[in-house]
């Protein structure tokens, strides 16, 4: 139990490491943005810099949408904003017409 715990509380420390330097990149690396290869591309380039591991592209992807979409703090241009939010609709569509509940209209 006390090792599930400790490893619990690694991922947790993790996530939040990823987390801060995904929000510094997209701070200090505007193209970053609207590019999750490119913003997982710095986070790994620093990461080898300071040999600590490199989170999941994943991981960064995840940060990068919460840090935009909940926070709404480095937002992309706003041709990156209309092709993902085009992409999000045709999504919901196909969900919806196969019935799937749970589909925003």
């Amino acid at each position: 139990m006390r090792e599930r715990m400790v490893k619990d509380n690694e991922i947790k420390e993790e996530v939040r490491t990823a987390y801060q330097m995904v929000r510094y990149m997209l701070k200090n690396k505007p193209d970053s943005r609207n590019d999750d290869m490119l913003l997982w591309f710095y986070v790994d380039k620093y990461c080898r810099q300071k040999r600590i591991p490199t989170p999941s592209y994943s991981t960064c992807s995840r940060a990068r949408r919460k840090i935009q979409n909940q926070e709404g703090l480095f937002q992309a241009d706003e041709e990156t904003q209309e092709r993902r939010k085009r992409k999000e609709e045709a999504i919901r569509r196909a969900y919806s017409s196969l019935g799937v509940a749970n589909a925003k209209e």
